[in-house]
């Protein structure tokens, strides 16, 4: 026994325990001692797994023997244990336990085998699997895959939602465990063996589905007969049987056999035959059919492509006999005659539709048919009816033709008849005679009504009736009148013209009285001017004015402008030219159309175009103003300062009728006995009881010419001249307004005398003309309503205040010419670019709905000042239409000058020499097209050209946010809506100064092929906005001419690109005009 010794707090009580126990000791060696001879263990071998516990018993041998002390020990722990005789089993292996008491020991062997777990499987209804043991800390070995029929075995899964495979090489068993089988239904294929069809996809198909049949495959020659289990093609396959396995189905065929269909078309029968695929068609007997030539077998209906009997069959098919017709000839034998109509058919066929032979004519003779044979027997025959077959030859058979003419003399000597052959003419028999009477030639019909002439071939029996004029008295008509209308209006146009030349300073003493402008002389000598004088030709000059002797020089006139013989500026002075002044117009308009049979002018155009020539210096002759001659008449006027006589005669049975003669601003009333009108009066001739005259005419009022003098203070039916006319109080001179108006008819001219008009008024009747007199100062001051009515013309005229003039619906042929405008206070619409408004406006014509409303516009030489409202409101015009604005002041506007609204609008719009300017920069626009496009199928032509626009634009102006950006806001020439259809546009030789924005082109719409904008040649001078800004980049804007504020001119293409907006067409500048 060993001691140790420990030194503690507690020593005392160890001590005691020492002690103790020594005494114990030395009792038990005093007494008498028994002896251990053996140690027997209870077991001779200990066998556990790891983790089991087993207790084996020592017992001592003797077995009184008192163990006092027993020993356990294992000589590997890390196997097994012991204690107090339990072993516990740590690992696999082998070791010895042993036991010792006293002396003596004893051992036994220890085998610790590995802990296995049960692996069990649940196959899920497949084949059973059996249990696995399977030692702790192992892989179990996979067995044998199980079966079920029907479904393919997918693995084991360590649950039984099968969601968690289960891997044998993977995973060490340290429990027990179950495994669940996976299984999926079958798939089997199924293959098909197509015995040279074509190709069939192998099939895929679950245990127990069934499939369906695949697109029956192909193979030429063949028709397929189905598919087949068996290789040796016995037992065909029933789709309706479920599959229990993959296997390979055999297409089964047979050889094709096809018909030959003949179609023979008419001809003999022929039969159809049947061929095996790939062999040949044998060529039949050729078919026969009356009145054709058999052409072959086609295969086509058309017969375009015939059949060669060489070609293997490969399908069935139908061959189409081709027939051509025989072509037959046909003759006629005419026998000196002829057909009564072209008839060239020389030739037919058995499907000629039935021909129709025309008659046959022959001088003289009757036709008596066609027949088939020289000895004319049978029925005359007239068609050839279709089918027929066979030359033929006809023969026309005709018989001889007399006509009987007859003379029915009506009391004169008798002339025997005549026998005249069919187509002759009669010759004309000598005149028959009747006593007091003069033969006046045959006639046709016994009212003497229709005349015969004797170049007519006789076609009938006629007869012929004598006319007969008694033998009558003739008696003279002398015409006489003074052919006063020409001289004297011409003598009186001259003194006018005189006193304008003179109040121009056109004139003095030391100049040419109608130098020519650009003229030139027979070498090409250029002729310097002074007064552009229109419509002179040509021009004679006397003497040696110009060191030239008489000679004729050509004058060049284009332009309507004059300049005094004292002005040294370099700028020629813009002048009205004396017919188209305001003093003189109103006047002398009515003389163009007087002199029109000698000028062939009209009066529209004769003073304000460039049209034809007048010959001025025809009617005059002197040099210059000194030379006494100047205003004098030149004796080439004789003709017409002379008296004009007619004469011609007249019997009882001569028309009654008097010629009219015409004077300008009179009537004809009647023809007189006396030149002073107070003989017997005569408005036809009297020829009941012819007499020999001598007349001269009278003349009357005009009753198509009104007046209204508000200040006229002449008695009831005092006739007075005004203006070129002679008036009646009361009939047509008035003092009322209403009472003229109630006048008023188709054809009319209206003049008004000085004076205020201040009550509106309509007119309701087409073609009338409403002027102010010469030289009077007519002021209207409230609404002109135009209704139903066309061709109305407002002329020479003031309007003032409310003055306005408004038409609702269909209007053509207006004009309005040389008329004053000013210090309107017409209530002004809203600006609207953008919207179909009825704007107010001075001239208002406007309409909702429909196409080619507005028809021939002229609006010409005018001049409107200080306007409030819209100038001049136009919608829907017409096709075929013109739109004409010329040589027109509109200044100083408070909305725009001219607006065109509409829908579509078509026709032609010319914009030409206007002034648009106001004092200081304002208005929203000088035009503006609401819309610009014409209607379907017709065409917009607008012309712009040649005008000045100064001081336009409103800065202030915003578009509502909700319209779109590309509305125009405010431009001198503004458009709004859309193009989409066809239209032209040149705006060229227009002078820009000072405005805000210039042109501005939106097109939201669909682009015409056909638009076209041309703006050229212009002058912009001090824009303030933008100069030019479109929708799309279309515009030929080339040669225009810039200049900045402070008169540079701008040439810089990158700062032209900030003023000219979606245009690229820019670059080629133009030049400052001079």
């Amino acid at each position: 026994m060993v001691f140790k010794y420990f030194k503690s707090v507690n020593f005392k009580k160890t001590l005691m325990v020492f002690v103790a126990i020594f005494v114990l000791s030395m009792v038990l060696i005093g007494c008498k001692k028994i002896e251990l001879e053996n140690v027997i263990l209870d077991k001779e071998n200990v066998e556990l797994t790891v983790g089991e516990q087993v207790t084996v018993t020592a017992t001592a041998d003797p077995s009184d023997y008192e163990i006092k002390d027993i020993t356990w020990s294992i000589d590997d722990p890390s196997v097994a244990t012991v204690v107090d005789g339990k072993i516990t089993a740590v690992k696999e292996g082998e070791t010895t336990l042993k036991v010792e008491i006293g002396e003596k020991s004893a051992s036994i062997n220890v085998k610790v085998l590995a802990k296995k777990f049960n692996v069990s499987f649940n196959a899920n209804g497949g084949s059973e699997i059996n249990l696995l043991k399977v030692k702790d800390g192992e892989k179990a070995v996979e067995p044998t895959s199980p079966t079920k029929i029907g479904y393919t075995f997918e693995g084991w899964y360590k649950d039984s939602g099968l969601n968690n495979v289960f891997s044998f090489s993977n995973t060490i068993i340290t429990e027990d465990i179950i495994l669940y089988a996976k299984w999926k239904l079958a798939e089997y294929n199924v293959m098909f063996e197509e015995n040279g069809g074509t190709e069939v996809a192998a099939i895929g198909v679950n245990h127990g589905n069934k499939i369906n049949p695949p697109e029956t495959p192909i193979k030429v020659g063949y028709t397929f007969k189905g598919w087949f289990i068996n290789e040796d093609l016995s037992g065909e396959f029933n789709f309706e049987t479920e599959i229990s396995g993959s296997i390979t189905l055999y297409a089964k065929w047979s050889l094709n056999e096809y018909v030959a269909v003949f179609e023979e078309n008419g001809g003999s029968t022929v039969q159809d035959v049947t061929i095996n695929h790939g062999e040949r068609i044998t060529e039949p007997e050729v078919p026969v059919k009356s009145g054709f030539t058999f052409e072959g077998w086609f295969i086509d209906v058309a017969l375009k492509n015939q059949y060669n009997f060489a070609t293997d069959v490969t399908e069935g098919v139908t061959l189409y006999a081709k027939w051509e017709p025989v072509v037959y000839l046909l003759s006629f034998e005419l026998d000196g005659g002829s057909f009564v109509n072209e008839f060239t058919v020389t030739e037919y066929t058995v499907l000629t539709d039935a021909i129709t032979i025309p008659a046959a004519v022959k001088p003289g003779h009757e036709f008596l048919g066609w027949f088939n044979n020289s000895e004319f027997s049978g029925n005359p025959l007239t068609t050839i009816p279709k089918g027929s077959m066979g030359d033929l030859k006809f023969f026309a058979n005709f018989d001889i033709i007399l006509h009987k003419v007859t003379f029915e003399t009506n009391g004169g000597n008798i002339i025997d008849p005549l026998d005249i052959m069919d187509g002759e003419k009669l010759l004309k028999p000598t005149d028959p005679i009747k006593e007091g009477y003069n033969f006046m030639g045959w006639y046709k019909d016994s009212s003497i009504t229709q005349g015969y002439d004797f170049n007519t071939a006789i076609t009938a029996d006629l007869k012929l009736y004598a006319a007969w004029e008694e033998k009558l008295t003739e008696y003279q008509v002398t015409l006489n009148w003074e052919y006063a209308s020409k001289d004297e209006e011409l003598i009186s146009f001259l003194e006018d013209f005189y006193k304008w030349l003179g109040s121009k300073n056109i004139i003095d003493t030391n100049e040419m009285s109608f130098p020519v402008f650009s003229g030139k002389d027979k070498t090409g000598t250029g002729v310097d001017s002074k007064f552009i004088g229109e419509y002179i030709k040509y021009i004679g000059l006397s003497g040696d004015a110009l060191g030239l002797g008489t000679e004729y020089f050509e004058g060049s006139v284009n332009h309507l402008r004059l300049q005094g013989p004292r002005d040294t500026a370099p700028n020629t002075i813009n002048e009205a030219y004396f017919i188209n002044s305001a003093q003189y117009n109103a006047k002398w308009a009515q003389y163009a159309n007087f002199i029109h049979d000698e000028t062939k002018l009209h009066t529209n155009r004769f003073w304000s175009e460039n049209v034809g020539q007048y010959d001025m210096m025809r009617y005059v002759t002197g040099i210059n103003a000194s030379d006494p001659a100047y205003k004098k008449v030149d004796g080439k006027l004789d003709y017409f300062l002379g008296s004009y006589e007619m004469k011609f005669k007249y019997t009882k049975n001569s028309s009654s009728a008097l010629p009219v003669i015409t004077k300008h601003g009179k009537n004809l009333v009647s023809w007189n006995t006396l030149a002073d009108g107070t003989g017997d009066s005569y408005t036809t001739l009297p020829v009941t009881n012819p007499v020999e005259l001598e007349l001269y005419p009278v003349w009357g009022i005009a009753k198509n010419q009104l007046l209204v003098d508000p200040s006229m203070d002449k008695l009831a039916d005092e006739i007075f001249y005004f203006d070129g006319f002679d008036y009646k109080v009361g009939e047509t001179a008035f003092v009322s307004f209403e009472d003229a108006l109630n006048k008023l008819q188709e054809g009319y001219t209206l003049t008004l005398k000085a004076g205020t008009y201040s009550q509106p008024f309509a007119i309701t009747v087409p073609n009338v003309i409403v002027r102010g007199g010469n030289g009077e100062k007519a002021i209207i001051t409230n609404k002109i309503t135009l209704t139903g009515t066309s061709g109305i013309t407002f002329k020479n005229l003031e309007f003032t205040g409310l003055g306005q003039i408004y038409a609702k619906g269909a209007f053509d042929n207006f004009v309005f010419d040389h008329n004053n405008v000013y210090d309107s206070v017409i209530e002004a619409s809203t600006y609207f670019p953008n919207n179909r408004e009825d704007v107010n406006a001075f001239i208002q014509f406007y309409t909702k709905l429909g196409t080619n409303v507005i028809g021939n516009i002229t609006i010409t030489n005018n001049v409107f000042n200080k306007m409030t409202s819209d100038i001049i409101s136009l919608d829907r015009t017409s096709v075929n239409k013109e739109i004409i604005i010329t040589d027109n002041q509109f200044k100083n506007f408070g909305i725009g000058a001219i607006r065109f609204d509409g829908g579509y609008n078509n026709g032609t719009y010319k914009i030409l020499r206007n002034t648009f300017e106001n004092d200081e920069l304002g208005g929203y626009a000088a035009i503006v097209f609401r819309a610009y496009s014409s209607s379907s199928g017709n065409k917009q032509d607008i012309f712009i050209e040649d005008n000045l626009f100064k001081n336009i634009g409103n800065k202030e102006y915003v578009l509502p946010p909700e319209d779109d950006a590309t509305y125009p806001g405010s431009a001198v020439i503004s458009t709004s809506v859309f193009n989409e259809k066809n239209v032209t546009i040149s705006i060229i030789n227009n002078e820009f100064v000072n405005n805000f924005n210039e042109i501005h082109f939106r097109n939201k719409g669909a682009v015409s092929s056909t638009w076209t904008v041309n703006i050229n040649n212009n002058e912009f001078k001090g824009t303030q906005g933008y100069i030019y800004s479109e929708t799309v980049d279309l515009a030929d804007f080339n040669l225009n001419y810039y200049e900045d504020a402070e008169g540079n001119a701008i040439t810089d293409l990158t700062v032209l690109a900030t003023l000219i907006k979606t245009n690229t067409n820019y670059s080629n500048l133009g030049e400052k005009n001079n």
